[in-house]
């Protein structure tokens, strides 16, 4: 593959495999992060907001360079980049509130349900062995799955230009996974990117932001 052009789609699918391959022992300790903080969360709520923006500073980090040391994708290295700027920011100067006092039962079943689904993601084909090291927390698109069912456990109290980011990053991933790249694994980050995006339109017609 030439370095300064951009890769095909074949080419994206095979760095995608090459780097779940290399790095498998990876995604299993991410998992095991998740699954961490998820509880932490749960008993501590917003005492964990720091720790949870520091987790996925540092995890959009890992995506965006493995996507373009690994696999030559400029494209999900400037996202993911941008994802991590953003959550420094956060880290910096707080916006969102990591309380659930706001929350909806039914956001917080589509959000367990996606995650369940992205801690599953058989990108390799192999559907028992994914069960522990599907590819959250190294390849964008699980990874995105996960941060956009965060963020609607914390809805209306996100960072809304970091939700508004996160939507178009769904759709581009989501629809590219699927028409062009033809994973069809993805089909529900676009579904989610969809709901956040009128659930961020509602929210900004009823309280003017």
């Amino acid at each position: 593959m030439n370095p300064s052009a951009m890769p095909s789609p074949v080419e994206i699918t095979q760095g995608f495999e090459f780097i779940l391959m290399k790095y498998r022992w990876l995604a299993i300790v991410q998992h095991l992060a998740l699954l961490l903080l998820t509880f932490g969360y749960w008993v501590y709520r917003e005492r964990m907001g720091w720790l949870l923006s520091l987790y996925f500073f540092l995890t959009s980090v890992l995506v965006g360079t493995l996507a373009l040391l690994e696999a030559n994708n400029l494209i999900s290295c400037a996202a993911f980049g941008i994802l991590a700027i953003m959550f420094l920011a956060e880290l910096i100067s707080p916006e969102m509130d990591y309380s659930t006092k706001r929350l909806k039962w039914y956001n917080l079943t589509i959000a367990l349900l996606v995650t369940c689904y992205a801690l599953w993601y058989p990108f390799s084909g192999d559907y028992i062995y994914s069960l522990i090291s599907s590819p959250y927390g190294i390849l964008p698109a699980p990874t995105l799955m996960v941060i956009m069912a965060l963020f609607l456990v914390l809805f209306p109290k996100t960072n809304k230009k970091m939700h508004g980011f996160l939507v178009v990053c769904s759709f581009y991933y989501g629809l590219m996974g699927v028409m062009r790249l033809k994973i069809y694994w993805d089909i529900p980050l676009a579904i989610i990117g969809l709901y956040s995006l009128v659930i961020l339109n509602l929210s900004r017609e009823k309280y003017g932001r």
